[in-house]
């Protein structure tokens, strides 16, 4: 998965996000685009985030990743997260809510809030590593669905703006 974002400002950010790209030797970009069969991929999404500061170390964060696939099947990957900051140690920790299509994640049993909706919770933590520059990330999705993991990377901050590239590793 490749994410590119870009701070607006305010709290607020906006990008795009190629989701699910899987390249096989030859080369070979695989997809499914069977809407029968989720999860389909490759998404190419948009993704848009805005938070909204509490005091001075707490913030509610609300974003959506949302787009269609190779197939144009809509889909979409929605989060409402609670985010405290320890500025003393450069530490961000983060905790909620997501919701996401069937078309997005697949077969859907997230094995949280409720028995039956494709709700779930997740996890973060983000340590900067460089001021300003470079912050290694760590996140738990719940569910058993296609973006149920564990996921430990890097962010690199291209500019002042924001976020300009991530990387990760599933756990």
């Amino acid at each position: 998965n490749t994410t590119f974002c870009y701070g607006l400002g305010k709290e607020m950010e906006i990008g795009f996000n190629v989701l699910g790209l899987f390249i096989e030797p030859g080369p070979k970009v695989l997809s499914n685009p069977d809407i029968s069969n989720p999860p389909v991929y490759p998404f190419f999404t948009l993704n848009l985030q805005k938070a909204w500061k509490l005091n001075n170390s707490f913030k509610l964060a609300a974003g959506t990743q949302t787009g269609f696939s190779v197939g144009m099947h809509f889909g979409t990957y929605n989060y409402l997260n609670f985010v405290t900051a320890i500025p003393k140690i450069s530490l961000k920790l983060i905790g909620g809510l997501n919701y996401g299509s069937s078309s997005f994640l697949g077969p859907v049993d997230p094995n949280s809030v409720t028995e039956y909706d494709p709700v779930g919770f997740q996890i973060g933590v983000e340590q900067e590593i460089l001021h300003d520059m470079l912050f290694l990330q760590g996140e738990h999705i719940s569910g058993t669905h296609s973006l149920g993991l564990s996921a430990l990377g890097l962010a690199y901050h291209f500019t002042e703006h924001g976020k300009g590239y991530q990387l990760g590793k599933t756990l």
